[in-house]
């Protein structure tokens, strides 16, 4: 009784934020090459991955400066081609975690999401740390940016 009572937050909670079964995944060579890192000199790359097991089955949106650009379920990464500057990333998924990053051109930034019991985080990491979550992960189409 006590595992049913623990376990029936997380699902609700969960289950707030939609649904990862329709997620378009971008093609192979897509995917590879979003994983040589290479940048253009005048933007940036953002990855937004989420390579952990919690919350399986369940799609978290991401929001790009108010536009949503794609959800993440678990094992999948968003790779946001974005010009210098400000940027706010925000994801909604039981709670708002919302993620300030200012951008210079021909560089690689790693974002990632992490659930946690009532919702989840956007983090930075760094780059050793975020290449191989990414690595680990398949690229989810973005909407927008990309």
């Amino acid at each position: 009784m006590k595992k049913v009572m623990l376990i029936v937050p997380i699902i609700i909670s969960f289950a707030l934020c939609g649904c990862a079964l329709t997620l378009p995944k971008a093609s192979a060579d897509q995917d590879n090459k979003a994983k040589t890192f290479v940048t253009k000199d005048d933007k940036a790359n953002i990855y937004v991955y989420r390579n952990e097991l919690l919350g399986f089955g369940v799609a978290v949106p991401i929001v790009l400066n108010g536009k949503t650009v794609g959800s993440l379920a678990i094992k999948t990464y968003l790779l946001l081609v974005v010009p210098p500057g400000e940027h706010r990333l925000m994801c909604d998924c039981g709670n708002e975690s919302v993620l300030r990053l200012t951008t210079e051109s021909g560089k690689n930034y790693f974002v990632m999401l992490q659930g946690r019991f009532g919702g989840s985080d956007l983090l930075i990491v760094n780059e050793m740390t975020g290449r191989k979550g990414v690595e680990a992960c398949s690229l989810i189409e973005a909407k927008y940016y990309n």
